[in-house]
């Protein structure tokens, strides 16, 4: 893995009982951006419903990427077992016809096994997921432009800028993912 990739798709788990409110909102505005008028509490609703709206996407898509992944290790064992089971069966059903007593306890149970492992096709999947990252929020400027309408003012786009430190506050708890400033000022940017 190179230096610029490390860590690019580490996600924390999000809660998905934790929701932005008012006071979260005004806390993030008031620390990224000091020393300026935080957004009037309408506008911090109105931002904070979006924001919600944009987590529960990340929260669901997660899921299913956690679900299909297990499914995908399911899957792997039981092709691993239909691959092994026969050597084995073959060995216990020679050692049963031999008079073993172990083997002939456990022939019924272990060709009830293969048999079953057989007739298994697959398990269903969560629809198609693509777990889209953090800078997908900057493109066509939806969260940046999202946040300044709720500022009420143009916030520009520089590194480490003003929008870039609101982001910087919002991305981990919306996306489980920790950008620095830098980062996303640098994104906003190329997306521009």
């Amino acid at each position: 893995m190179s230096r610029q990739n490390k860590g690019r798709d580490a996600r924390a788990p999000l809660d998905p009982a934790w929701q932005f409110d008012i006071a979260w909102l005004r806390a993030a505005f008031e620390t990224a951006i000091p020393n300026v008028p935080t957004p009037d509490d309408d506008a911090l609703a109105d931002l904070a419903g979006t924001l919600n709206f944009w987590r529960l996407y990340y929260i669901e898509a997660e899921a299913s990427r956690i679900y299909n992944a297990k499914v995908a290790r399911a899957e792997a064992a039981l092709a691993e077992l239909r691959d092994t089971l026969p050597t084995i069966i073959a060995r216990v059903r020679a050692d049963d016809v031999a008079g073993d007593p172990f083997s002939t306890m456990q022939r019924p149970t272990l060709e009830s096994l293969v048999t079953a492992i057989a007739r298994f096709q697959t398990f269903s999947r969560v629809g198609s997921v693509n777990l889209r990252d953090w800078r997908w929020l900057l493109q066509n400027d939806t969260l940046p432009a999202v946040l300044q309408r709720a500022a009420g003012r143009d916030m520009g786009v520089t590194k480490g800028g003003p929008l870039a430190r609101l982001i910087e506050r919002i991305l981990p708890v919306m996306t489980g993912e920790a950008r620095s400033a830098t980062a996303i000022g640098n994104q906003l940017i190329k997306s521009k």
